[in-house]
């Protein structure tokens, strides 16, 4: 699968919870057994399938944040990304990644290899859209 980016920034190609990834009910709860762990989301394990923020506002397009304040401003901005936006990184966008990095450095040495490279690592942002931005 080609590196697909969201619009926060999260890589959607590597992200567990992305369509293509779902392999099974069981891959479902595992996803949400993480995220509740160590993001404190809470999204029962049958609703963990997203299409992307790039599906547009199809009424096919699943979303597991439907009220993404990230995505209604990239939307607004008609930026493909917040890596293409003037005001980058916003407050809206670093309270994103500052909670995924809070968590990544909270739990990164309690956190088995295997889970953070599936479960956490595509969620941390900063990395891509700062590597997005140099080829801007």
């Amino acid at each position: 699968m080609t590196e697909l980016i969201s619009q926060c920034g999260f890589c959607c190609s590597r992200c567990p919870a992305y369509m293509d990834n779902i392999t099974s009910r069981q891959h479902q709860q595992q996803v949400h057994d993480v995220w509740k762990m160590y993001f404190n989301v809470n999204i029962p394990a049958d609703e963990i399938t997203c299409s992307g923020c790039h599906t547009g506002n199809r009424g096919d397009r699943v979303l597991p944040e439907k009220h993404c304040p990230v995505r209604t401003c990239v939307t607004r901005k008609m930026c493909s990304n917040c890596a293409h936006c003037q005001q980058y990184p916003c407050t809206i966008l670093e309270c994103r990644m500052q909670a995924i990095e809070g968590v990544i450095r909270q739990f990164r040495d309690r956190i088995p290899d295997e889970i953070y490279q599936k479960f956490i690592q595509p969620y941390d942002a900063r990395p891509v859209l700062e590597r997005l931005r140099k080829k801007w």
